[in-house]
């Protein structure tokens, strides 16, 4: 796994780690042979619990739990609290946290009269960050308590003995240089980029929170059909944002000051969940097509979606499935074959694929703010005001489905829901 061992420093110092077999990181020692011949520091971690052991005496300094406000379409959410019950002298606290969209840990504070309320004075610590990582110096310094080594992306800070990495589980990465102290386990699939180099030195588009891959979204197809996937993404954000892809695929959305109506709660969630998408654990490509007779609105077999067919959700009308949720679906539901180790042209095993699909389905009920389900072999969509949404499905006409939505009340005898 080209996971350090050991680390060896001038002056007689080094840090030895031990890992389990799956590279999660077990114990580090610090040793400092100018001072000691027995280690300065032994850190032990047990998932969540992290145990320090100094001269003879081992307790535990922390633990920890993230707590998820809003649900996005995959690892992040709309904003996250951290927890955390840190040791203080003989007893335990708790210590609150306000992460950001990435992961960073932004501010630590504390109900340190149990008021009820926090202000200022019972912040114990802020965090800013340089787009690479390395923390801003000069201003928000100040540390009330224990140090909590644990900021940008959540990632351990490890700076024993000045080394000043943090730990990405899969290799270790410098902030000062924006490179990484480890080669990529991934290296081969990314042969035009350098080992060592961090998000291809595009932090502004790109998250890399294992250390493993960079993450985007590529999509492939002519020209037209790329251009038909992007309007209809711009469409439901009401113009507020640009999608574009470039040479290689990669798909991008870029926000726009605009005035003019405000976008709509469902471009507002489509925006998320594409962005969730771009910005997650791996790369998903997807082919788009049009009136293709093998591909009715997705593919999951051949990771490939038809953006004419996409299009008749809206041309059949307003309620019940859209095209941006559709879309979303797609893409989801790709992005988890990817993640579950599919391969392009083989159909996944029928629970894998439903568990799939599942994720797909749940992303354009966010999207579409309803919920689908199935009576008698036909979709049906349980809207946010209680009614049903019926949507027909009849055949294909020169390789474009032809949908027919209609309202149906409310919720037939034996309504199931896909949530």
């Amino acid at each position: 796994m080209n996971l350090s061992a050991k680390d060896r420093f001038a002056g007689n110092q080094k840090i030895n780690y031990i890992y389990d077999a799956a590279g999660t990181k077990l114990q580090k020692t610090v040793y400092d042979y100018t001072l000691q011949s027995t280690p300065i520091k032994i850190t032990s971690y047990a998932g969540n619990y992290i145990y320090e052991k100094e001269s003879t005496t081992e307790s535990l300094q922390f633990f920890s739990h993230t707590t998820c406000l809003r649900r996005q379409s995959d690892h992040r959410s709309d904003r996250e609290e951290g927890i955390n019950v840190e040791k203080n002298g003989t007893g335990f606290e708790y210590v609150y946290q306000y992460k950001d969209h990435l992961g960073n840990v932004r501010l630590s504070y504390q109900d340190m009269n149990n008021s009820g309320s926090v202000d200022s004075s019972e912040i114990k610590e802020e965090n800013n960050y340089y787009p690479f990582g390395l923390k801003m110096k000069g201003f928000n310094n100040v540390v009330t308590g224990r140090d909590h080594k644990y900021g940008f992306g959540d990632k351990e800070e490890q700076d024993e003995l000045g080394l000043e990495w943090m730990d990405f589980h899969a290799r270790n990465y410098d902030a000062s240089l924006g490179r990484w102290m480890n080669i990529d386990p991934l290296a081969e699939q990314f042969y035009d980029t350098s080992p060592y180099t961090y998000v291809s030195n595009n932090p502004l588009r790109y998250d890399d929170p294992t250390g493993m891959a960079q993450e985007d979204v590529i999509l492939r197809g002519s020209q037209a059909d790329i251009d038909r996937t992007t309007t209809l993404i711009e469409n439901a954000t009401t113009g507020h944002y640009t999608a574009s892809v470039d040479s290689n695929g990669q798909l991008s959305l870029t926000a726009n000051s605009i005035s003019g109506p405000a976008m709509s709660e469902k471009g507002k969630a489509a925006v998320k969940e594409i962005q969730g998408l771009i910005m997650s654990e791996t790369v998903t490509e997807v082919d788009i097509v049009s009136n293709d007779i093998n591909v009715e609105v997705g593919s999951i077999k051949n990771n490939a979606l038809d953006i004419a067919d996409i299009e008749q959700f809206d041309a059949a009308g307003s309620i019940g499935r859209s095209s941006i949720g559709a879309l979303v679906h797609e893409l989801v539901e790709q992005k988890a074959k990817v993640k579950a180790g599919g391969i392009k042209g083989v159909q996944p095993i029928p629970l894998k694929a439903e568990s799939m699909h599942q994720r797909g389905i749940e992303a354009g009920n966010r999207v579409d703010n309803n919920r689908r389900g199935f009576n008698k072999n036909q979709y049906f969509f349980l809207e946010s005001n209680g009614e049903i949404t019926q949507e027909l499905w009849l055949t294909p006409v020169n390789g474009t489905i032809n949908i027919n939505k209609l309202n149906k009340g409310k919720p037939p005898v034996g309504f199931i829901e896909k949530t």
